[in-house]
């Protein structure tokens, strides 16, 4: 197999890697082997690959899902905000509707519900004492 006049699996890996340098295209997946072998394989994706799934990445991601989830709450604090109330319930609040206080919007995940919760106290919206 060629590649831009270099034979891939002609050469030791290293070699192969070193005359490459870095016009390896993203979708281009080289795995050599350890020392003076010669390339195991070479896979050509249709995009990109992901690169592995660290730490960094996972807390990106993570982040990346607050953000969203707190972009489709907003109304409760802006739009919407004469139509909710916060409860206050163990130590903090629960946004419940107006005009049902027995229906409370449970948010899973505490991020968002801390940032929600604080969205919604500054927005001033109404907060009620516990039953």
């Amino acid at each position: 197999m060629v590649l831009g006049d270099i034979d891939l699996f002609g050469y030791p890996g290293v070699e192969v890697l070193e005359a490459l340098g870095d016009r390896l295209p993203p979708e281009l997946e080289v795995r050599p082997v350890d020392g003076p072998g010669y390339l195991t394989s070479v896979t050509l994706h249709a995009t990109a690959p992901r690169p592995p799934v660290g730490r960094r990445a996972r807390e990106a991601a993570a982040a990346e899902e607050a953000e969203h989830a707190l972009a489709e709450l907003e109304p409760l604090w802006t739009t919407e905000r004469d139509r909710w109330q916060l409860l206050e319930a163990g130590g903090g609040y629960l946004p419940c509707r107006r005009d049902d206080p027995r229906t409370v919007l449970m948010i899973c995940h505490e991020a968002v519900a801390r940032r929600v919760t604080a969205a919604m106290l500054a927005a001033g919206v109404e907060v009620v004492p516990a039953p």
